[in-house]
């Protein structure tokens, strides 16, 4: 089980392929904190506090509440022949994460939650 947040799991987002391609099947956990990162924590030690916005109106997910959260990460996972689940609410990620594991197992692939 792999656990990133959104903007590092955007940096490094092409070893998903990898991944696929060797079928490894893991589980990569990603969480939307959308505010704080790498980056921005590293910056508050030296009195800066430059927000990296990974928000962008997305014309492709026009009907889903979260299209102005910008990159859609089942999309991008799927398009690199992953698998891959959204999570909106902290209750419903135990049921996810079960249903990761199947496919995980089922498809010898990475699985994005």
């Amino acid at each position: 089980v792999a656990l990133s947040g959104d903007y590092d799991f955007q940096f490094m987002i092409e070893e998903l392929a990898a991944g696929a391609q060797h079928k490894l099947p893991y589980i990569h956990v990603v969480v939307n904190n959308a505010y704080l990162g790498l980056i921005r924590q590293a910056q508050r030690g030296f009195s800066m506090d430059f927000e990296v916005s990974l928000a962008f109106e997305n014309v492709n997910r026009k009907n889903d509440p979260e299209a102005g959260y910008g990159v859609d990460h089942i999309a991008v996972a799927e398009a690199m022949g992953c698998k891959a689940l959204r999570v909106r609410k902290p209750e419903e990620f135990a049921d996810a994460f079960k249903r990761a594991q199947r496919l995980m197992k089922e498809h010898q692939v990475p699985v994005v939650l």
